[in-house]
């Protein structure tokens, strides 16, 4: 009976920590969401691959990156200590590391850091160990999958075929999750994917904070955890040695971009607001079969524009804000 309290409120505390994610009640029905796929963070590491490449993004696992957000570093080697900028590496039973690193960057709208990473096409603009990204499919439970070739000078080339998924919270603080995903339009070692190294990518998430200075200048918060398995025959220790330096300079690279943007548009928060408050919408796969059997029904009667969409797309400068509510994909 002891075990079984103790399996009921463990339940009811992952449920309370997923609806902090997912947001408030439904207004039209009563909705339970459903139980966290995930036990803990150990389980989410040591789960099948081959069962999670055929699996969506759950809400737990949005969680689960929130929780990896606060969490104390014991146990972890803090390689870099900087007035902007932490990061801080573990090493995992894979071989691989675990990098989480935590930036400031001044100067930066949260609108901005979202759309320039999220959209893939103005991603490789900046990026530029992107060589390409493209979307795959773009709804698959509240998830999409993209697909992105990474040139590295000298090795072989690597491609990330990943599930995504973005959520904006109450607070206006954004989370992303990404990892690796089967898909059968892109198989691996085959088609455009011949002679690629696909990597194994176990997590990529990314919270993105708005917050002010002193004199009510925007600063960027960026927490960011990463771990893969890049494969082939580049040996684990030269990753581990460049791994930890790579954050920094990846959210420099990125601030430099939403610097520019934000110089070309300046109304660029109010142009982008529409564009990023689709992401609020609710996922009726978080939930029991009977919400979710109501919202599939709402959500198939509504059209479903592609990220292509002019609509989609943020204004000059010049023009009055050309955005419409939409579902995300």
């Amino acid at each position: 009976a002891a075990a079984a309290a103790a399996a009921a409120a463990a339940a009811g505390a992952g449920a309370a920590a997923a609806a902090a994610v997912v947001g408030p009640e439904h207004p039209k029905n009563d909705k339970v969401l459903r139980k966290p796929f995930f036990k803990d963070w150990n389980d989410f590491m040591d789960f099948d691959l081959t069962f999670k490449h055929k699996m969506p993004i759950t809400c737990s696992e949005l969680t689960l990156l929130l929780e990896k957000e606060q969490e104390d570093l014991a146990n972890w080697d803090v390689c870099v200590d900087r007035k902007e900028i932490r990061v801080a590496k573990v090493q995992t039973g894979t071989g691989c590391i675990t990098l989480r690193a935590w930036a400031m960057v001044p100067g930066i709208n949260v609108y901005v850091a979202f759309y320039l990473f999220y959209k893939l096409d103005e991603r490789v603009k900046w990026d530029k160990v992107l060589e390409n990204g493209k979307l795959v499919e773009g709804n698959m439970q509240g998830s999409e999958v993209i697909y992105c070739l990474m040139k590295i000078p000298g090795v072989t080339n690597r491609e990330f075929l990943q599930y995504r998924r973005a959520f904006l919270r109450e607070d206006g603080s954004i989370v992303i999750v990404l990892r690796s995903a089967e898909h059968l339009d892109m198989p691996e070692g085959q088609g455009e994917c011949k002679g690629n190294i696909r990597v194994e990518s176990f997590i990529s998430g990314y919270v993105l904070r708005q917050s002010y200075d002193d004199k009510g200048e925007p600063v960027l918060q960026i927490f960011l955890m990463s771990c893969a398995d890049i494969k082939g025959l580049v040996p684990k220790w030269i990753i581990n040695f460049v791994a930890p330096k790579k954050p920094a300079e990846w959210v420099d690279t990125l601030r430099k971009a939403c610097q520019g943007y934000q110089d070309a548009h300046p109304r660029c928060e109010d142009e982008l607001r529409e564009y990023v408050q689709r992401f609020r919408k609710e996922n009726p796969f978080d939930y029991e079969a009977g919400y979710e059997a109501d919202v599939v029904e709402e959500t198939a009667l509504a059209p479903q524009p592609k990220e292509s969409d002019p609509a989609l797309q943020p204004t000059s400068p010049c023009q009055p804000c050309g955005f419409v509510s939409t579902a995300a994909k």
